[in-house]
């Protein structure tokens, strides 16, 4: 399974930051932060629609 792009790291209770995914695998320090948030909903939200996004471009891609 591939894992998505960009994910939600909790930094405290109140502040959530997506993160976008280094290829290298060297862990959540190194990723790069795209975007913050003071809510969690928002931060999976906004989260869920760069996956989608990314996703498809991928597919098209692929499809080239």
């Amino acid at each position: 399974m591939i894992e998505d792009r960009f994910y939600v790291q909790g930094i405290t209770e109140q502040i959530f930051v997506i993160r976008e995914r280094e290829s290298s695998g060297q862990g959540m320090g190194q990723d790069r932060i795209v975007k913050s948030f003071d809510t969690r909903h928002d931060a999976y939200t906004h989260v869920d629609i760069l996956n989608g996004k990314q996703r498809k471009l991928d597919t098209e891609k692929q499809e080239r």
